[in-house]
């Protein structure tokens, strides 16, 4: 009888074990995984960012090279 017992207890914590192992692994593959979520979305974000300030610059640069026309450019009365 504590043969049995014993080998029960063996094997249900083997059991046990296992899943212990198990969802702490899967938590850790979890975490990881967001984390590289997130460093994408970063990324993703300073791309964008770049982008915008790119075309806010290329569009300062042809505004200050053919600047619109001016009073001066503007037909003089008389």
């Amino acid at each position: 009888m504590i043969g049995i017992l014993a080998a029960a207890t063996i094997i249900i914590g083997v059991i046990l074990g296992w899943w212990i192992a198990m969802v702490f692994t899967t938590a850790r593959a979890s975490f990881s995984q967001e984390r590289m979520l997130r460093k994408a979305r970063y990324g993703q974000d300073e791309t964008v960012r770049t982008w915008t300030v790119a075309g806010r610059l290329a569009d300062e640069t042809l505004a200050s090279e053919h600047p619109a026309p001016g009073r001066e450019d503007w037909p003089q009365p008389g």
